[in-house]
């Protein structure tokens, strides 16, 4: 995953959850949602660099509350059609923290046609 977004010239910070794999129902054809398959997600939580860090873990960006949606809420909701859908999920869900104000998410589908070729799609969202 890149990791150079346009910055302007200021100091950010970010944590990042990577190699999270999970099974998920997603895709549009019938046997897609018949099953949950495989799914790999990967995301970044952006910041401000804040003055030094103070507060504890509360005033950190926390990769554990992100973690926790993934393997724990996500797999426990509704069939998802796209994969565009499923990154702006987990967008919204990272940006929901007043101390992200920006992520980036990038999922695929390891197993989508027999494992010769891995959809994905990408994307970033800033706090507007």
């Amino acid at each position: 995953m890149a990791r150079d977004p346009d910055l302007e010239g200021e100091d950010w910070e970010w944590v990042a959850l990577r190699g999270l794999r999970i099974l998920l129902r997603v895709g549009v054809l019938a046997e897609e949602r018949r099953a949950p398959q495989p799914v790999e997600i990967e995301v970044e939580l952006w910041r401000r660099k804040p003055a030094p860090h103070r507060g504890g873990l509360e005033a950190c960006l926390d990769y554990r509350r992100l973690y926790r949606f993934l393997c724990e809420e996500l797999p426990q909701g509704p069939h998802v059609a796209l994969l565009e859908e499923l990154a702006e999920a987990v967008a919204r869900f990272a940006l929901a923290d007043p101390r992200v104000e920006m992520c980036r998410v990038v999922v695929r589908k390891p197993a989508a046609f027999a494992g010769r070729g891995v959809p994905e799609v990408g994307l970033v969202r800033r706090r507007r």
